[in-house]
Parts: structure tokens; C-alpha cells; sequence
């Protein structure tokens, strides 16, 4: 995770409510007006190919949205943008 954080942040895409390689200003803007105070961050699937002995038929898990996560993204009355005055 932590890599995955720091090569995000480094090329301008920082990963929503990282409060160590983020944007700062906007994390803050956030947990202010729509109540973030977790790290978005999710692998929805991961799948590895057949690597025997190991993964000799591959592997192929899913996960669902956190609880967390699927209300910020639906939280009522604002967006993201409306939330950190970004145009």
C-alpha cells in the first residue's frame, strides 16, 4: 500500500485522504465538509495466473467496497468538487 500511495502522489494523482503523501489542503477540505477520515484506497479484484506449485490453477478474489468508502462516494448533497471549490 504504501508504494502504491507514493508513485500515485508522485505523478499527481494522490490518493484521497493519504495524510502522508496527499494533498494536504484538499484532505483537510474533505474531512471538513464530507466527513473523510480514511484513506480511499480499494483493490475491488486481484487475480494471479497459475504459477505451480504455488497458485498451480491461478487465483481470482473480489472484494466489495468498504462501508466507508461507498458512503463518501454517495454522500448526500455534495460532490467532491461542489465539496473543495475545484472547477
Amino acid at each position: 500500500m504504501h508504494q502504491i500511495r507514493r508513485h500515485l502522489a508522485r505523478i499527481g494523482c494522490p490518493v484521497l485522504g493519504d495524510d502522508k503523501y496527499g494533498d494536504f489542503s484538499l484532505n483537510k477540505s474533505l474531512r471538513k465538509t464530507m466527513g473523510l477520515k480514511r484513506l480511499l484506497l480499494h483493490a475491488a479484484r486481484l487475480s494471479l495466473p497459475p504459477f505451480p506449485p504455488l497458485v498451480p490453477d491461478g487465483l481470482d478474489v473480489s472484494a466489495p467496497l468498504p462501508d466507508y468508502f461507498e458512503s463518501f462516494l454517495n454522500y448526500p448533497g455534495k460532490s467532491i468538487a461542489a465539496a473543495t471549490q475545484i472547477h
